[in-house]
């Protein structure tokens, strides 16, 4: 019989080694421009040990990270089809170089070394949605927005060609960087994309039989992820003028709406080091579109202002930063899909020595790329969010820890209970007539 607590420790070593499996991902990462020698090439490297290799090199550079979305290890050594050359042809000329195998959470161990971070995407044409900062001490995370459907060959070539312009750019005008290749996605982010994008088709091809009722809801969901043609190629909208907006205040709740973009919280709050909070009251929201970016900038009391800028990505919302008072805040990057709003109970974002806070805040998108909404919404009654996309996960570390505790306790209540059912009395008893029972010691 196997003894409980060796299968209780087994147990314990199992949820532990599973739980960080999940909590977690590797990726290869290709680094350059820089000397990497003291990271190990061919083990797996920890996201602690790879941020503090890396905040060395920010004292005197800028880091430009391309993130490359389900990148592997084969990727590396995969060729193109005619001239049998590798794929990467561009990025394995530079030098110093270094190839790391396995880097557990780049992209996090890279926002814990830095406050100053910058989200850039570029499309097929290498066209890019800001311009690289390449001050000293900030990072740059560059987003591949593939909007072309290719082989993951051609694809890679793609990729190496737009690297290795930025890279000749950054040169020419004699910039210090620090360039990593890496990937952006584990594989259960990556099955619940595609989840999402097999949902959106089949709507997508439930509501072409009818016509639509709401001139509210989004219309490109019916294209696939992969398009034709790139997105960024079609012209500005023609929406460079602030937009309307309404303030509507009920159940001390103020919302504001206009035709790309409506807002909605219980309070605002502004808060200098640590002196106590101020409250803030939005005045008015502007909203400026171009292709596929979208600005909402939110006049305060005060006469400052809150500035959104959110970017249209294929099927996807993605607020890459906020600005308050000309300092942009990069708290942490929002994907929203656009059949979802966003809703928070708390959205607390930093810069330098102040703190912006919005209670109970949901907000949804209503731009679109295809045929965009002409109408704005009448008011709070009249206007209802789409299901909310929560900023909180699905598993937070509080409902782990609940999880775990509940397993150990109940591991140990049934370890009591398999040891109370193995009590057995004796079998043999001394008869007082008979000669006294002896058991050898060699007995079972």
């Amino acid at each position: 019989m196997v003894p409980p607590l060796y299968v209780l420790e087994r147990l314990l070593l199992l949820m532990t080694f599973y739980v960080k499996i999940r909590a977690s991902y590797y990726s290869p990462v290709y680094v350059w421009g820089a000397h990497c020698t003291e990271i190990p090439s061919l083990t797996v490297t920890e996201s602690y040990y790879f941020g503090t290799k890396m905040t060395p090199l920010l004292k005197n550079h800028c880091i430009v990270a391309f993130v490359e979305k389900n990148l592997t290890q084969n990727d590396f050594l995969c060729t193109q089809a005619v001239t049998r050359q590798p794929c990467f042809q561009h990025m394995k000329q530079y030098t110093p170089a270094t190839y790391i195998n396995l880097v557990e959470d780049p992209i996090q161990a890279l926002r814990t070394i830095s406050q100053q971070k910058l989200n850039i995407w570029i499309n097929n044409t290498g066209q890019k949605t800001y311009p690289i900062d390449c001050t000293p001490g900030i990072i740059n995370f560059i987003y591949f927005n593939d909007t072309v459907r290719m082989e993951r060959n051609q694809r890679l070539i793609h990729h190496d060609k737009i690297i290795a312009s930025i890279n000749c750019d950054m040169k020419y005008e004699n910039k210090s960087a620090v360039y990593i290749y890496m990937s952006k996605e584990n594989p259960e982010h990556i099955k619940l994309i595609d989840t999402i994008h097999k949902r959106e088709r089949r709507n997508a091809s439930e509501s072409d039989s009818s016509a639509p009722t709401d001139s509210s809801a989004p219309t490109d969901s019916s294209a696939p992820t992969d398009s034709s043609a790139p997105t960024d190629s079609s012209a500005p909208t023609d929406s460079s003028a602030p937009t309307d907006s309404s303030n509507n205040s009920s159940n001390n709740n103020f919302f504001f709406a206009s035709k790309e973009f409506v807002l909605e919280f219980t309070k605002l709050e502004l808060k200098y080091n640590n002196n106590s909070a101020k409250n803030l009251s939005i005045s008015n929201m502007d909203c400026t579109t171009s292709n596929i970016l979208l600005l909402v900038t939110l006049t305060t009391s005060n006469s400052s202002k809150i500035i959104f800028n959110i970017s249209l990505i294929q099927n996807y919302n993605i607020v890459s930063s906020i600005e308050y008072n000309k300092c942009k805040i990069h708290p942490f990057l929002f994907e929203i899909p656009s059949q979802f709003s966003y809703l928070c109970k708390s959205l607390e974002v930093k810069c330098k020595d102040f703190v912006i806070t919005f209670d109970s805040v949901q907000f949804e998108v209503l731009y679109r790329l295809k045929n965009p909404p002409t109408k704005k919404p009448e008011s709070r009654e009249k206007f209802h969010f789409k299901p909310p996309w929560n900023c909180v996960g699905f598993v937070t570390p509080a409902i782990a820890s609940g999880i775990f505790v509940i397993i150990f306790i109940v591991s140990i209540t049934l370890c009591g209970i398999n040891w109370i059912a193995n009590i057995s009395g004796c079998d043999l008893y001394d008869d007082p007539t008979k000669p006294t029972i002896t058991i050898p010691l060699t007995a079972h």
